[in-house]
């Protein structure tokens, strides 16, 4: 499928928080990809930067993608990242496009 919006996040996690923060990726991918039809894609990544991971999804449109941020496992998933995020500072997300 073709998605119809995509996003690339850019997330910090304190060394303190690594180990629990991969666990919440995990969890957070996986009830993505199984609970939401209109995501295509949802992968997390570790960069090259230390303690730096980087999200890419893709969505059906950008309701679809709102609709993700209210869902139940996103919402926990947040409420457990965000502690373990520098300066408790909300990701940075921008729009990508293919060339």
């Amino acid at each position: 499928m073709v998605a119809a919006l995509a996003w690339a996040v850019d997330m910090g996690v304190a060394p303190r928080g690594l180990g629990n923060a991969r666990v919440a990726m995990r969890d957070m991918q996986a009830a993505t990809l199984a609970n939401e039809k209109s995501c295509f894609r949802y992968e997390w990544y570790r960069a090259s930067t230390p303690q730096t991971y980087i999200l890419l999804e893709d969505w059906a449109d950008l309701a679809a993608a709102q609709e993700h941020l209210k869902a139940p496992h996103i919402v926990s998933a947040v409420e457990k990242l965000l502690p373990l995020v520098p300066g408790k500072e909300i990701p940075k997300a921008v729009r990508i496009t293919k060339l």
